[in-house]
C-alpha cells in the first residue's frame, strides 16, 4: 500500500484520478490498495532564526 498526502482535497482527486478506479471516503480516496489523503489549513509556519 502506498499513502499519498496531498495539500488540499482538489489535489487529492487530481491524484487519485491519474491513479486509475476510486473511491471516496470520509477524509481520504481509496484507489485500489492505494491511499490518498489531504490536509486543510496550514500545517507548517516560518520559525524566527532563535527557534
Amino acid at each position: 500500500m502506498r499513502l499519498f498526502i496531498a495539500e488540499k482535497p482538489n489535489l487529492a482527486q487530481v491524484i487519485a484520478q491519474a491513479l486509475g478506479k476510486h473511491e471516496h471516503k470520509e477524509g481520504y480516496i481509496k484507489c485500489g490498495g492505494d491511499v490518498v489523503s489531504y490536509c486543510v489549513g496550514h500545517l507548517l509556519k516560518i520559525a524566527p532564526p532563535e527557534e
